[in-house]
């Protein structure tokens, strides 16, 4: 790629990169995300792109205002921030629900019934090869820790309590965030992949739960309000371009990306791919292999969206099983690149790529000798519990470069303004193995 179109790029992911920005948070269904939506139709016709729609109908849940207020002895009552709300744990009306605070009791079960119930949250430490197998380091071997410790992860292992909670009659949680830093949990809507809970939950730092924590202990009352809308059968769509190839073997790759995310970093994927998209279409490029480039609806909701295969590219992939599986006349994909978390990789300590098969690493090692590449790649493979590897389900070879920084699910902030000279090189990457492995798969 000479420099010209290098700069160009670059001109069109910043221009992309900004837009993107001003939307703000765009979780699935939200207006942020359909404006994102119909922002990504529009570029694709200017380059002169058909695309096919995929509309899907969910319940979406959309919460405008939540807070927190502890009675004092004159009955008024005082502020007291949270931190941030669980996504679809429940509504309030207006005026909150009030109820006496407890503190959740393991064997202490039966007194929570109407009442608000403050929960320890503490970092869950998961063993790293659980969710993966290390294969090969390039260019050197790194020391990687056995345990990891991430915001997402913790959230998923507290929704059975939340159920347990609810189930018991309390009317409302407070999830108390322990030794996780204040700034990295502010405004953070974890877990995001459950459907309605139906138990109005927010989350607390530490400092401002000392007074609840006493409050609880003198059977104080808490006033707690999450308000919102709830929408049936609201409307998403995910979009599909194809490029044809030249030969005639029904051969497909794979090129896909979620449009929804709380901040400009976990949903930005789609400009990666609709980056590649506008470069082949202005160096006027003509693939061998049939390039199917999906901007997927439903990351945010995968309770409802991703279904039981717990992934929103996959379930796509379920309904539309002519541009993978291979079957009587359908074509057959031999790779999926998964494009995500774009300019964030300066914020982890591990540069890892997800590549489910040995002819996914393979092509890996093969392009990062010939690029001679400076920066350290893990290459691993995915668990089956962890839904990164998008396509593994269906054993199409993925190939996915997802930081997983910690800070992946803030709702819109600054500190999730991604690095431009990091996207430009991530996608560069990216491009770099299509054009390899259209040729050589």
């Amino acid at each position: 790629m000479d420099k010209q179109v290098q700069d160009q790029l670059k001109r069109n992911l910043a221009k992309w990169q900004g837009h993107l920005n001003q939307l703000g948070p765009h979780l699935t269904g939200s207006y942020g995300h359909v404006a994102f939506i119909e922002w990504l139709k529009t570029e694709l016709l200017n380059m002169q792109y058909d695309f096919k729609n995929c509309t899907q109908f969910f319940n979406y849940c959309e919460v405008n205002c939540w807070r927190l207020r502890l009675q004092r002895p004159d009955k008024s009552f005082e502020e007291i921030r949270p931190i941030g709300y669980v996504p679809y744990s429940g509504l309030t009306s207006a005026n909150g629900v009030t109820g006496t605070l407890t503190r959740w009791k393991r064997f202490d079960k039966k007194k929570i019934k109407n009442k608000l119930v403050l929960l320890d949250v503490y970092p869950y430490k998961t063993n790293r090869r659980l969710l993966y197998k290390v294969y090969s380091q390039l260019p050197s071997r790194l020391d990687l820790p056995s345990k990891l410790i991430h915001p997402a992860i913790t959230s998923q292992h507290i929704v059975t309590l939340i159920k347990k909670i609810r189930n018991l009659g309390a009317s409302g949680i407070i999830l108390i965030c322990h030794h996780f830093p204040e700034k990295l949990m502010e405004n953070n809507i974890l877990p995001f992949t459950d459907t309605y809970l139906g138990i109005p939950t927010l989350w607390i730092n530490q400092k401002n739960a000392a007074c609840l924590i006493a409050a609880a202990a003198q059977n104080k009352k808490v006033c707690l309000t999450l308000t919102g809308t709830y929408h049936k059968k609201w409307r998403t769509e995910s979009l599909a371009v194809t490029i044809p190839g030249t030969l005639q073997n029904s051969k497909s790759i794979i090129i896909s990306s979620h449009t929804d995310g709380p901040n400009s970093i976990e949903g930005n994927g789609p400009l990666g791919v609709l980056a590649i998209l506008k470069y082949f279409h202005d160096q006027k490029i003509v693939p061998q292999k049939s390039l199917h480039f999906l901007f997927i609806s439903g990351h945010s909701q995968l309770s409802q969206l991703g279904k039981k295969e717990h992934s929103a590219t996959t379930n796509w992939l379920t309904h539309y099983p002519e541009y993978w599986d291979g079957e009587k006349n359908h074509q057959k994909a031999l790779l999926c690149l998964t494009m995500e978390h774009l300019g964030s990789l300066k914020f982890s300590k591990e540069n890892i790529f997800y590549a489910s098969t040995h002819t996914a690493r393979k092509l890996i090692s093969h392009f990062s000798k010939t690029n001679q590449l400076n920066n350290k790649k893990i290459l691993v493979s995915p668990r089956k519990c962890f839904y990164l590897s998008r396509t593994n389900a269906y054993k199409i070879p993925t190939i996915s470069l997802t930081p997983l920084p910690l800070y992946l699910f803030q709702l819109a902030d600054k500190q999730v303004t991604p690095d431009s000279d990091v996207m430009f090189k991530q996608i560069f990457y990216y491009l770099e193995l299509l054009l390899l492995a259209d040729k050589d798969l």
